[in-house]
């Protein structure tokens, strides 16, 4: 987590605090007094996060003059060519950098060593209590130093801020992250080594032996990426096509990004077609299954709230949402997985009888925040579909009293249906009131609530006086892998059901287009068919007709050779 930030502390003591030339004068020398304007520039800042500069140990320097030279002078430089770092017991940072004094703690000790580091005392005074020189001592861990000290920040210690100013979004990267990068800078510091926390929870650490210290901030910020599909482990993508009553299955991976050390929280909004499946095992709850690299992640490193208000802005400007749930990752979790480490969280919902229809989408929107951040929404989208059918005679005319079944192909059952005021939803399981019998008092039908796949329909009662189909109804229709044709309806040749005009009664000629969804034109003829079986049927007049051509011939054959023998 703070690997980065580490390893610049750890070069800046190791190339500084090894290089300890004795101390001549008290830091508040001519110079200091005179300068006034040391400052540190944080480049690519993250526009939003501030930046805070605390000051460890003092700096003295063997050179000083009287004036000085402007910050950005290169002679400025060698004014600080002879150094040292100093501290005194005065310091707020004394206790935290002397934790574990070897020997202990006494009065004005001559010298001692503590956390990896040689403290020497000087002639030099701050008040009443002498001042010590700071050195590297064998053993030193710079990296183990540098979390000691993020950890242990006393809460009276003196800093100075900088905010990161925003422009442009520099990368790709930034971009798909929704971060903004800038420049920060603090200003108006004295000498001293210091370190720099930002609220982003990086630490990073520079010392102040030139006018200027520059670092660039490498912070990688957390993201997400958002997945669904209509198969539990496999088939993941942006969108998928669904039925009322299916399930989706939803898959987020949170990457924890470089130098964040702050809680993570996922917010999820499911549209209203959608219904967050919750899910008990054995009194526990089990609607997510959450994992990183160690497998199973345990419930107690993270906090679920479901229907979560967020309230924002101030009043009379305050802007009220309700997220599906919340998922907060604790910080301590987040610092121990490590840098660059994904979070996957898995959960499903079903879509419902409030699910819209396409060309629009069902949507599950999630963000995250952290610290002072918020990632872009990823959006996946979840598509159903309707298509629209119409019963004529011969001259187009609607034609009511006709019955349907429609079942998907290379399923037995007939799909089950609700009947609305719209026309007849697909039902979800365990819905009352259900039919597979699709009816119409005017001819008109409206299927909806349909995954994209083949259905075959099929005519189980014909108008009276009409004569039945000669068979099923193949209807193909297009999902979201088929482009252009997504939301439209094929017949089993392939060809378009195109939106058909029809007359609303046999005496007029007012032709209406379905819009909204393709429509199918199934056409009875009027008479009466002869039965093939259950009856005499066809059959027997076939067979006394070539009976009577037969006799027929036997007479005429039979007259002329009676006529020949004349």
């Amino acid at each position: 987590m703070k690997r980065v930030c580490k390893l610049l502390l750890c070069v800046a003591l190791l190339l500084h605090l090894g290089l300890v030339a004795s101390a001549s004068q008290d830091t508040d020398t001519a110079y200091d007094t005179a300068n006034g304007g040391f400052r540190i520039e944080i480049a690519n800042a993250i526009a939003g996060e501030t930046y805070e500069a605390y000051k460890i140990f003092d700096v003295s320097y063997a050179n000083d003059s009287t004036p000085a030279p402007e910050p950005d002078d290169p002679d400025a430089t060698a004014l600080h060519s002879t150094y040292s770092y100093t501290v005194s017991p005065a310091s707020p940072w004394w206790a935290v950098v002397t934790e574990g004094a070897n020997p202990a703690l006494s009065a004005e000790p001559a010298s001692f060593t503590a956390q990896g580091l040689q403290y020497t005392r000087t002639v030099a005074r701050d008040g009443d209590d002498f001042r010590y020189v700071v050195a590297a001592a064998d053993g030193f861990d710079a990296a183990v130093f540098a979390g000691y000290l993020h950890e242990h920040i006393p809460p009276d210690a003196p800093c100075q801020q900088g905010a990161a100013s925003a422009r442009a979004l520099q990368t790709e990267a930034d971009s798909e992250r929704n971060v903004r990068r800038g420049t920060a800078v603090i200003d108006g510091l004295n000498p001293g080594y210091y370190f720099v926390t930002t609220t982003a929870g990086a630490l990073c650490a520079l010392d102040t032996t030139e006018p200027v210290a520059r670092i660039v901030e490498k912070n990688i910020v957390p993201d997400l990426s958002k997945q669904v599909s209509d198969r539990v482990d496999s088939g993941f993508g942006e969108q998928i096509d669904l039925g009322v009553g299916d399930i989706a299955y939803f898959k987020i991976e949170i990457t924890t990004g470089a130098g964040n050390d702050s809680d993570i929280t996922l917010h999820d909004s499911m549209g209203a077609g959608l219904t967050l499946n919750r899910k008990d095992s054995d009194g526990t709850d089990a609607t997510f299954t959450v994992a990183d690299k160690n497998g199973a992640v345990d419930p107690a490193c993270y906090a679920v709230t479901y229907d979560a208000v967020h309230t924002t802005g101030e009043a009379p400007d305050t802007l009220t949402t309700t997220c599906s749930f919340d998922i907060r990752f604790q910080a301590d979790y987040i610092t121990a997985l490590g840098d660059n480490e994904t979070v996957t969280i898995r959960y499903d919902a079903t879509l419902g009888a409030d699910a819209v229809l396409y060309d629009e989408a069902n949507l599950n929107t999630a963000r995250i925040d952290y610290a002072h951040q918020s990632s872009l929404e990823k959006t996946v989208r979840v598509y159903t579909y309707r298509f629209d059918m119409v019963k004529l005679d011969f001259l187009g005319a609607l034609l009511p009293g006709a019955e349907f079944t429609l079942t998907r192909r290379g399923e037995d059952a007939p799909i089950p249906f609700v009947k609305t005021a719209d026309g007849y939803r697909a039902a979800q399981a365990g819905e009352p009131d259900t039919t597979t019998i699709l009816a119409s008092p005017d001819g008109r039908y409206r299927l909806f609530g349909l995954d994209a796949s083949i259905y075959i329909l099929t005519e189980t009662k014909a108008p009276g006086g009409y004569n039945p189909l000669d068979g099923p109804v193949m209807v193909i229709l297009r999902g979201t892998t088929d482009g252009e044709s997504q939301g439209h309806i094929f017949d089993g040749n392939g060809a378009a059901w195109t939106a058909t005009p029809y007359r609303d009664d046999a005496g007029s000629e007012t032709p209406t287009v379905e819009t909204l969804a393709d429509t199918v034109a199934v056409v009875n003829l009027s008479g009466t068919m002869l039965p093939s079986t259950g009856g005499i049927g066809t059959s027997v007049f076939y067979i006394l007709g070539g009976v009577l051509v037969l006799v027929a011939a036997v007479v005429l054959i039979v007259r002329l050779r009676m006529h020949m023998g004349d």
